[in-house]
């Protein structure tokens, strides 16, 4: 009898689990734990979301964040590597984002240079120097940075958004 109830049990939690695997759903109530409970704590996959009074964020995705504005440029071609967003109650988002591509880098900078302008960005530092560049600029209340690195055969590109 006791068997069948630890069999019940069993698959009554199996079912409430969903996708979730148990270490996601125990680390999850760990990190909420240590919040004090003051955090909601998501895992998916690779990803982290955390939730709480002050706002949310979210990070290790592969896709670009929510809050991604459509006037902040994507080089053609480059794929998401790792991305982090976060949306505070007061209204001001944030992102990173980490992109690779096998286009030059002196390709990606001129892209970047040419199309924040194009987009109303204003450019604040161009700098150059051997396989690794950067620019930043801001529009309105926001501030955006572009660094651009080569070395073995591809390129990255880490965009910083901020609200200033």
């Amino acid at each position: 009898m006791k068997k069948s109830l630890a069999i019940v049990a069993g698959a009554i939690m199996l079912l409430g689990l969903g996708c979730k695997s148990p270490s996601q759903m125990i680390t999850e109530k760990v990190l909420e734990s240590a919040s004090g409970g003051k955090a909601k704590v998501d895992l998916d996959g690779n990803t982290v979301k955390v939730e709480t009074k002050d706002g949310t964020s979210e990070w290790g995705g592969t896709k670009l964040p929510d809050n991604w504005p459509s006037d902040a440029p994507v080089s053609p071609g480059a794929s998401v590597e790792f991305s982090s967003s976060s949306n505070s109650k007061d209204g001001r988002p944030s992102a990173m984002v980490i992109f690779k591509t096998k286009e030059a880098g002196p390709n990606v900078y001129e892209f970047y240079k040419k199309e924040l302008v194009a987009q109303g960005w204003t450019v604040e530092q161009d700098i150059q120097s051997g396989d690794g560049a950067m620019v930043t600029a801001t529009k309105d209340t926001r501030a955006l940075s572009v660094t651009v690195a080569t070395g073995d055969g591809q390129t990255d590109i880490t965009v910083v958004l901020a609200s200033k």
